[in-house]
C-alpha cells in the first residue's frame, strides 16, 4: 500500500515543493520496492532537483533500484546523465 502512495505522488500533479522532500527521503528507505517506486516517481516529476537526488542513488546496493534510478535519469536529462559518466551496472 505504501508503494502505491509513493508512486501516486509523482503522478498526482501535487506541488513539487511539497512532494519532492517526501520522495527524496524515500530513496533511502530500507525497503527496495519503496526506493524503486520513489525513483520512478521522481522521474515522473522531473527537473533539476529530481535529477540531483537520483544521481545520489546511482550506487544503490540493489540492482532493481539502480535500474529504476537510471531509467528515470535518462527520462529527465539523458545528456547530463551521459556527461556524468555514470552507467548502470
Amino acid at each position: 500500500m505504501r508503494s502505491g502512495a509513493v508512486a501516486g505522488l509523482g503522478k498526482a500533479g501535487a506541488d513539487p515543493a511539497v512532494v519532492m522532500p517526501l520522495l527524496i527521503e524515500q530513496l533511502h528507505d530500507q525497503n527496495r520496492i519503496i526506493r524503486r517506486v520513489a525513483a520512478f516517481a521522481l522521474g515522473d516529476i522531473g527537473g533539476k532537483q529530481s535529477f540531483e537526488a537520483l544521481m545520489g542513488s546511482t550506487e544503490d546496493p540493489d540492482g532493481f533500484v539502480r535500474e529504476a534510478v537510471f531509467q528515470s535519469l535518462k527520462r529527465i536529462d539523458p545528456v547530463a546523465l551521459a556527461q556524468s559518466g555514470k552507467r548502470f551496472h
